[in-house]
């Protein structure tokens, strides 16, 4: 199964897209019962909700459930003073470091190693 990258809002799933096709929009800050339609499409997720405390809370209570469900879950993160994938948009240096970043951790899902600590 391909990874999957989860995130809050539309405009920062749509970010993401440019750079990696499976990638989905929760329009909230948590899956919900939308975990269990996750585990059962793929059994690896990269969630990448925003960089600030609702997003935070969200990421590892989602990483928790969805790690009971058997899926395997990696974490986007955001440099220091960007919110979430789009703020990225007005800054290309940074922006090639998220792009890098997003490739970096989907190979590893799919490789089953981590990339990052």
């Amino acid at each position: 199964c391909m990874p999957i990258v989860a995130c809050e809002g539309v405009k920062d799933a749509l970010t993401l897209k440019k750079f990696y096709a499976y990638v989905i929009s929760t329009n909230t800050s948590s899956l919900g019962l939308g975990k269990y339609i996750l585990a059962n499409i793929t059994n690896k997720v990269l969630l990448a909700y925003d960089n600030d405390s609702t997003g935070k809370e969200s990421t590892y209570k989602d990483k928790k459930a969805l790690n009971s469900l058997g899926v395997t879950v990696d974490v986007l993160k955001y440099d220091e003073g960007f919110k979430d994938a789009s703020d990225y948009l007005d800054h290309p240096q940074e922006f090639t470091n998220l792009r890098t970043q997003l490739k970096k951790r989907i190979k590893g899902l799919i490789d089953g190693v981590s990339v990052f600590v």
